[in-house]
């Protein structure tokens, strides 16, 4: 348990998203401080310090964990990269703050997830999207069966990532830990177990729609069985340009419950409702942003709301969720779909 009287210090390690989204996010809150950054390279360290106003900029990610002013560290790095520091950081008692998936593969994440545990560190995963309060909205009248027995879910993905982003670099390709599998089916596997509960097995095809890089992943589909019998389907486009956006149904035997975004902010998720009594989908629960907001980033505010639980972690010694354990979790899920690809076969989830 750590004395409130003292700032939590949070060490910043990665470039652009943490620039755009880590820094802001854990600066809104201010049990903690933001106590300097590393990226790639000592130039460009001291180039995102000057830009965020930071005095400190870390020659090395070592050398911030060797720091032992720093209590925390939040990781905004490639999935390759991330779990070799993440490791090293709990090894030398840093808090630490990730984003997902955990790793790059099923072995590196098992081994983060089980060091985490002996380490009893706080510990948590940039699954931000379960912060919405229209999200949570959704869930509890699913709960609560307002919606009658709930029997499928459809997921759809349309958006369109630029072009250099998915052919240079590991943005694009499944292997390097990008391309749709690991950049949004992880949020989606882990929201759809979020409402829905475990999964028991899947089928998967992940596609490349980018005819002269067959190996970047920019089209998936997936078949879901959840445990309770429940079923779903999941579509995802990285290359569907004016596509409509993020949409997910939730079909039950008395109705249908509809959260669908077609904004690139994420405080963008509308909830429609419409039952057998009243047969169409009626707005029920929609973001309210401030003007002073409008502008800003909208990850900032919920990656804000992880930061607040990893916060009260470190303070209080209680646990919190998502931690490294669901991590894990989705990083097998992750595997299983990356099997079924390559087998073209159904694949139980243990």
């Amino acid at each position: 348990m750590r004395h409130l009287r003292n700032k939590i210090q949070v060490g910043m390690i990665g470039g652009n998203f943490s620039s755009m989204v880590h820094i802001p996010a854990f600066r809104l809150n201010p049990r903690c401080e933001v106590a300097g950054v590393t990226t790639s390279t000592p130039e460009h360290s001291i180039e995102i310090a000057e830009k965020t106003g930071l005095q400190n900029a870390y020659r090395h990610w070592k050398a911030m964990l060797a720091d032992d002013a720093i209590d925390a560290v939040s990781i905004a790095v490639p999935p390759l990269l991330q779990s070799s520091i993440a490791l090293a950081a709990l090894e030398q008692g840093k808090a630490v703050f990730a984003e997902k998936p955990l790793a790059a593969n099923l072995r590196e994440a098992d081994q983060l997830a089980a060091a985490a545990l002996a380490s009893q560190k706080p510990n948590m995963v940039d699954f931000h999207l379960v912060t919405s309060e229209t999200w949570n909205a959704a869930k509890k009248m699913i709960q609560t069966r307002q919606m009658g027995d709930l029997l499928h879910i459809v997921v759809q993905y349309m958006g369109e990532v630029p072009r250099n982003k998915l052919m240079k670099g590991w943005q694009g390709a499944k292997e390097a830990g990008g391309g749709g599998l690991f950049d949004l089916l992880s949020h989606i596997f882990h929201y759809l177990e979020w409402f829905a509960g475990p999964i028991a097995g899947l089928n998967a095809k992940l596609f490349s729609t980018v005819k002269d890089a067959p190996d970047r992943d920019t089209f998936d589909v997936v078949a879901i069985e959840f445990a309770s019998g429940v079923v779903a389907s999941v579509t995802v486009s990285r290359t569907a340009f004016l596509g409509p956006g993020h949409r997910i149904e939730f079909s039950g035997s008395e109705g249908t419950l509809v959260l669908h975004n077609t904004t690139r902010d994420v405080r963008g998720f509308r909830l429609y409702h419409g039952t057998r009594e009243r047969p169409e989908l009626l707005p029920i629960h929609f973001p309210s942003v401030p003007e002073s907001e409008k502008l800003l980033d909208g990850r900032i505010f919920s990656v804000g709301k992880l930061v607040s639980r990893f916060l009260d972690w470190i303070e209080t010694g209680v646990p919190q969720v998502p931690n490294f354990k669901e991590g894990l979790r989705v990083q097998h899920l992750l595997e299983v779909a990356r099997m079924s690809d390559q087998s073209g076969q159904w694949m139980k989830v243990s």
